[in-house]
């Protein structure tokens, strides 16, 4: 048994050995190990015809079965990635009986279970000198070369301390990549990547409420803003519902403008901090602000993009509106 990163290793040199069975909860690994496959074992531009996931446990066993004895289109190999845990025990059993007794001609077999373990397939992988792929978070020092890798990638050089913070962070590796990839975004014009850097993009795992983020992006805030909204989505705080409440503070905020505090129907405390806000803004400020967040609401619900990206970015531009001037 391999973790996932030293997986990806051998993936990039072509030196796996098939079948795979993915096992454990990192659904980040996961989901890079099947791109790492696609790119180093099929032809692009058969694809569509050389790749099939069955996520939902739509096809039969022994429809599966005969996916597996099908020959790849044109191409050197296929790959069939299939969600074991949507099977019930007997028919993984059947599974990898048949699995056992038929050989594969390029075609790359790839079984994926959350947990536990499915033995009788680990026993299979094993009888046919395949290979099981831990998808458990990876020990320390692996976390640190992940890391270092991602930094590489995006063409910088990153102070040992900054790779030590992240690394002693608790949290579940795709946290993890997202924090990582957030510094690299802020700091994307400078060489090195400092601590200075860090802290201002970082989310400790310990965070604060969503009032927090409202409050940090009328003070202008935006580095406060970014960490307590990565936290509020890292604990499964859905992107929509807080685009709500971020629009229903701003709706708020105008009416303060305008009304008094009984003709704006709000609590006379909610009333007065809103109001301390707006005296330094102008109101197409707030007007921008909700065009914003409505287009990101769109964006997500149509599913143009992906929700914490967008919703990280409808954060930034809010904060960058405030310090426009508008006559």
């Amino acid at each position: 048994m391999i973790d996932g990163l030293q997986a990806i290793k051998l993936i990039r040199e072509k030196k796996i050995k098939f079948p795979l069975l993915l096992w454990g909860p990192e659904v980040y690994l996961r989901d890079r190990i099947k791109r790492e496959l696609i790119n180093s074992y099929l032809e692009k531009r058969l694809m569509a015809f050389n790749f099939q996931e069955v996520k939902n446990g739509d096809l039969k066993i022994n429809e599966i079965v005969n996916t597996l004895l099908e020959p790849p289109l044109l191409s050197p190999g296929k790959i069939f990635l299939i969600h074991l845990s949507n099977y019930s025990k007997s028919e993984l059993t059947q599974l990898a009986f048949s699995l056992e007794k038929i050989e594969l001609f390029n075609t790359y077999f790839v079984g994926y279970s959350p947990d536990p373990l499915p033995q009788e397939f680990a026993k299979v992988i094993n009888s046919k000198g395949g290979t099981i792929i831990n998808l458990s978070k990876p020990v320390a020092k692996t976390v640190s070369d992940f890391i270092k890798d991602l930094f590489t990638r995006a063409g910088l050089s990153v102070e040992d301390r900054v790779v030590e913070t992240l690394v002693s962070d608790k949290r579940d590796l795709q946290t993890l990549r997202m924090e990582t990839e957030k510094l690299i975004l802020y700091a994307a014009d400078k060489k090195t990547v400092l601590m200075e850097d860090l802290w201002q993009v970082y989310s400790p795992p310990e965070g604060d409420n969503i009032f927090s983020l409202i409050d940090s992006l009328f003070e202008g805030k935006t580095g406060k803003s970014l960490r307590v909204l990565t936290y509020l989505t890292s604990i499964g705080e859905p992107p929509s519902a807080i685009l709500s409440l971020m629009a229903s503070q701003i709706r708020g905020a105008f009416k303060t403008i305008y009304l008094n505090e009984k003709e704006a129907g709000l609590h006379p405390y909610v009333y007065k901090k809103l109001r301390t806000y707006t005296q330094k803004m102008h109101p197409r400020h707030l007007e921008l602000a909700l065009l914003i967040l409505a287009d990101t609401d769109e964006k997500i619900k149509s599913g143009r993009g992906d929700s914490n990206f967008l919703i990280n970015q409808a954060v930034i531009k809010v904060g960058q509106l405030w310090k426009t001037r508008l006559n």
